[in-house]
């Protein structure tokens, strides 16, 4: 009899990598999953097409205290025996849901320690001390864990599993809205496109300075900016001081079709973080097919593992020098063709739902003690 499992986020909306597992478990082994979800009190219609609203449990109008209860309740009455938690706020109060109702818990942990707060380390240290299994979405994500949180979780307590993206359903979506005739960007402009949130280690600020220079070169560009984030109006504010405010657009943020068919009708993806987990934007735009602009760091370096799959620019280096490196790798044709033909190789070796559903789905019978 197909096992009752558990998913538990912070907020639906920007758990894109949940809505690409939950219709896809092998129902022979696994129901479609339940949807336990922390600070949310409602669902958008775009998400609603996707999964199964009876599933879900909204916790967003309750106090902590309420919301263990009312978890604890719904765990008992479906009859779920593990719950897969991917942020630490609502993880670290599933440890103990989990031990007083007797069932296992995994914790899929998709950031880049390096950028972490005090706070945010605190509770990454209470998540992985009282979880079954911790999986690391890359092995950056483990070898930025210090010294004290490699002791908590020894390395047999460790998997490692990479995010999955659907070719299909990203290649099959279009802008509904958002396009080149909505924000004016002519034909020939090569058009970036950057999703994510806007928050310092992303670094937006260096991308708008190598956007500048672009234009200052002569490389006809535009930039889709989609997200949202705390640095929004001062990145606005930036753009115009580089007066490139009319070259960069902000769309807010969008449902993931819409974000599909952004980077249906974009040229490349731009990214110039300083820190990583595994790039769920990266990994989009793999699928995708879309070239990507990336900063040299640990995370891009191990998800672009094949040669040519990337240009790889450092901001450790002149501005020029990286500019320069972009427009000529983007005028040679054959390193373009190399790189299409390298994110097929990605695609196919690491990054798709398939891959990563079955890579799950025996984590799962190993913890749960389940044979063939």
């Amino acid at each position: 009899m197909p096992i009752n499992t558990a998913h538990v986020v912070n907020k639906l909306t920007k758990t894109s990598s949940v809505l690409d597992q939950v219709n896809r478990y092998d129902s022979n082994r696994y129901n479609t999953p339940f949807i336990i979800v922390w600070l949310d009190n409602k669902i958008d219609e775009d998400i609603l097409r996707n999964i199964d609203e009876s599933k879900v449990l909204l916790l967003g109008n309750y106090n902590s205290l309420k919301k263990l209860f009312v978890s604890i309740k719904f765990i008992k009455k479906n009859n779920i025996l593990l719950l897969h938690c991917h942020h630490t706020k609502s993880g670290f109060w599933s440890r103990f849901i989990s031990k007083i109702c007797g069932i296992k818990n995994i914790y899929e942990d998709g950031g880049g320690h390096p950028s972490y707060t005090f706070k945010s380390r605190v509770l990454l240290n209470l998540n992985i001390i009282l979880v079954d299994r911790v999986v690391c979405v890359s092995e950056f994500v483990y070898d930025s864990y210090n010294l004290i949180e490699k002791l908590l979780v020894p390395s047999k307590k460790v998997c490692f599993i990479n995010y999955g993206a659907d070719r299909t359903k990203i290649e099959s979506s279009k802008p509904k809205t958002f396009n080149r005739s909505y924000f004016n960007i002519d034909k020939d402009s090569f058009l970036f496109v950057h999703t994510g949130r806007f928050v310092k280690v992303k670094d937006q600020k260096y991308l708008f300075e190598i956007i500048q220079n672009l234009i200052l070169n002569n490389f006809k560009c535009d930039l889709l900016m989609v997200g949202e984030g705390p640095l929004k109006e001062e990145l606005i504010e930036y753009a115009s001081k580089l007066k490139i405010k009319e070259f960069v657009h902000f769309t807010g943020l969008l449902a993931r079709d819409e974000v599909y068919g952004l980077l249906n009708c974009s040229d490349a993806l731009i990214m110039t973080s300083k820190s990583e987990g595994l790039s769920v934007s990266l990994v989009e735009a793999i699928a995708a097919r879309l070239p990507a602009v990336l900063t040299n760091i640990p995370s891009f370096r191990e998800t672009m593992k094949i040669k040519d799959s990337a240009i790889i620019i450092d901001s450790k280096l002149d501005i020029n020098t990286n500019v320069n490196s972009i427009i000529d790798s983007l005028k040679n044709e054959k390193f373009y063709n190399d790189m299409i033909n390298a994110i097929d190789e990605l695609y196919e070796k690491y990054y798709n739902v398939p891959h990563m559903m079955n890579d799950y789905q025996n984590l799962y019978d190993n913890i749960l003690k389940i044979e063939d």
